[in-house]
């Protein structure tokens, strides 16, 4: 906090300015005495500012502030806010910090945050399920989960008092999404007559990470002519969403003897709590060898040709942007 000064005119009263006169009245910026053995700072003309949220707050700009209060850009800064429980302050985008000083305050200024509550980054949003639509592995990767988004962005020095389960943490990874999944074969039957059998899986879309805003999940692999993978769930204030269940396909069959093809799409990954990351999905897969089955209500084995590459990873967390030079944590 600022140095504050005090003067005994009968009873102690705190000086909000001091001024002196060496020919006109001027205001004191910074006063010093030297009780003989250094020099001591006793005062420091500061702007200052309280503030105590009464809901959720968005973008949350001290400078902003400032400047709406009065302060006129170039004083030194004596300013406190308190975060109560359970409110938030939160970044509606992960381009975008939720909590910032920038650009520097004077040097100074002291800022103070009594936080009860919680700062938290825009999580991530999960990547998309891979196709399952060709024949080539190579072209069955979806897409990554996305990385959460920061919770503070400070370019001042600034103290954080937490109290009780009051934090900080940076937007949680979008999870990745699954691999798609393509299986085929052709039989020859009489009369020679080739007939193609495919199953074609998309992969499901990864989860949406947590954090204040929730978070979707992305969309399923899609596969023409077979099983589009499944939406990712979306993320909530707590965590991430968990992970969707993969697309299983099977291919038409023939009279018997029956032949069929199976494909699976990948999983998509959840997504990472606040301040953690998402999880990456998993690949595709299609039968090897190719299932001959003379009694078709008997389950297929689980044997698939996998591409494990082709789930896609999962999103980074969000920086909470401390431990700094510029933040001192009280817990």
């Amino acid at each position: 906090m600022a140095t504050k000064t005090y003067v005994n005119n009968g009873s102690w009263r705190e000086v909000a300015t001091m001024s002196v006169n060496n020919g006109s009245w001027r205001t004191v910026s910074n006063a010093w005495v030297n009780d003989g053995t250094a020099w001591r700072l006793i005062y420091v003309n500061a702007f200052v500012y309280t503030e105590t949220l009464s809901g959720h707050t968005s973008n949350y700009n001290l400078r902003t502030k400032l400047s709406a209060a009065g302060w006129n850009g170039s004083d030194d800064v004596d300013a406190t806010l308190t975060v109560p429980a359970p409110l938030y302050i939160y970044a509606p985008s992960t381009g975008t910090s939720a909590f910032t000083t920038a650009p520097a305050l004077p040097a100074d200024s002291t800022v103070l945050v009594n936080l009860h509550g919680k700062i938290r980054g825009k999580a991530g949003v999960g990547g998309t399920g891979g196709p399952g639509n060709t024949p080539t592995p190579s072209s069955w990767p979806g897409s990554a989960g996305s990385a959460g988004g920061p919770a503070m962005n400070i370019a001042s020095p600034i103290t954080i008092d937490f109290h009780g389960t009051g934090s900080v943490e940076g937007g949680g990874g979008g999870g990745g999404g699954g691999g798609g999944g393509y299986a085929s074969t052709t039989y020859t039957v009489k009369g020679g007559i080739t007939v193609a059998y495919y199953s074609k899986a998309g992969g499901s879309g990864g989860s949406g990470g947590g954090g204040y805003v929730s978070t979707p999940g992305g969309a399923g692999g899609a596969a023409p002519g077979g099983l589009t993978g499944d939406t990712g769930n979306t993320g909530s204030t707590s965590a991430g969403g968990t992970e969707p269940a993969p697309a299983f396909n099977y291919g038409p069959g023939y009279p018997q003897p029956v032949w069929r093809t199976r494909s699976k799409g990948g999983t998509g990954g959840a997504g990472g709590a606040a301040g953690s990351p998402g999880i990456g999905g998993t690949g595709g897969a299609s039968d090897t060898p190719l299932t001959y089955m003379s009694d078709p209500t008997k389950p297929l084995p689980t044997v698939y040709v996998a591409d494990p590459a082709n789930g896609r990873p999962g999103g980074a967390a969000g920086p909470k942007n401390y431990p700094s030079a510029y933040v001192t944590i009280i817990s």
